[in-house]
């Protein structure tokens, strides 16, 4: 995390990853029991991860993608000196329109704080990680790694992507994926 040449957003994170793991694994770690790697797994994951990636960038512009010699290179990161100046601008408007997004959902966020009769303070959550969902009668709880609890009175989901939201145990490798 103290390596040098990366950006502060980059290594903030780093920590907030190495936080995640940490907490996650506390009990695997204390015990010195590390997971047995699972190649077959592993080689799933790579897999889909570079199926996703190729699938990704084939929908950017034609204007890059034409210059692009190999797709499967290029999910490896790999690319000519025109391909980066072509790209360059391009990720830097897609970063602009990013931020600009977050920071519509700040405003929107902090709009609607005010019709709260107590503070939540809900943008110190963006940096955190969700370890779980409790649905108690009709309030939710978001757990999350550094062990706060944010409860949800007479909460409702209105929109998901899957049933089960996360799914993570920190005794069984790869869970959560």
């Amino acid at each position: 995390m103290n390596e040098q040449g990366i950006t502060e957003e980059e290594r903030k994170l780093r920590k907030c990853i190495y936080r995640y793991y940490a907490k996650t694994c506390e009990k695997r770690i204390a015990a010195g029991a590390p997971f047995v790697f699972d190649e077959n797994h592993a080689a799933r994951k790579f897999e889909e991860g570079l199926r996703q990636k190729i699938e990704l960038l084939q929908h950017m512009p034609p204007t890059i993608l034409d210059k692009v010699a190999d797709i499967g290179v290029f999910a490896f990161g790999y690319v000519s000196e025109e391909v980066k100046r072509l790209l360059k601008p391009y990720c830097g408007e897609l970063k602009r329109q990013c931020k600009g997004v977050l920071k519509q959902a700040e405003r929107e966020t902090e709009k609607a704080e005010k019709y709260l009769t107590k503070r939540l303070g809900v943008s110190e959550y963006t940096e955190l990680f969700l370890t779980d969902i409790i649905f108690e009668n009709e309030d939710i709880y978001l757990l999350f790694d550094n062990g706060e609890k944010l409860l949800i009175k007479n909460g409702e989901i209105l929109e998901r992507e899957e049933e089960k939201l996360f799914a993570w145990n920190a005794d069984i490798p790869n869970s959560g994926w």
